[in-house]
């Protein structure tokens, strides 16, 4: 079974907040224990994931500013070499928009919008994402 892998929000979205440091750690500890736990159960099931080169994209903008900038393009070679990024038709470009314009399942963006019309063209059905559009989009989402 294929995955497919999201832009996954911020577990720790309350750091914007101005939260201790003591809360800060302890997110961080539980998000990576869950996350440990769903990648061991993932592994299990013999799923292999995939993403589009949109995500991508994403993962280039937010690490753009940051320490660990050459991650995604570190990423995007693996992935490529395992033939794992998905390139969106353009068919799915005007498709996803069309979605977008009339602001159906919870005003996902449009990003989200081109994963849900690429998810569907492969009848993929799960996505390793805690990202709730997906729920919305009527996806199952892994965490």
């Amino acid at each position: 079974m294929r995955l497919i892998t999201t832009s996954i929000q911020n577990d720790c979205d309350f750091l914007r907040h101005g939260r201790a440091r003591r809360d800060v750690e302890s997110c961080r500890s539980m998000a990576r224990h869950r996350n440990r736990r769903i990648r061991v159960n993932i592994k299990s099931k013999r799923h292999s994931f995939i993403t589009t080169s949109y995500i991508l994209l994403e993962c280039g903008n937010t690490a753009a500013r940051r320490t660990y900038r050459q991650q995604p393009n570190l990423l995007r070679d693996y992935l490529e070499q395992r033939n794992e990024v998905i390139f969106p038709t353009v068919s799915d470009w005007d498709e996803a928009w069309k979605t977008y314009s009339t602001g159906d399942t919870c005003q996902a963006g449009i990003v989200d919008q081109v994963s849900f019309v690429v998810m569907r063209r492969l009848g993929i059905i799960e996505a390793f994402t805690n990202d709730k559009h997906f729920e919305a989009a009527g996806f199952r989402v892994l965490f």
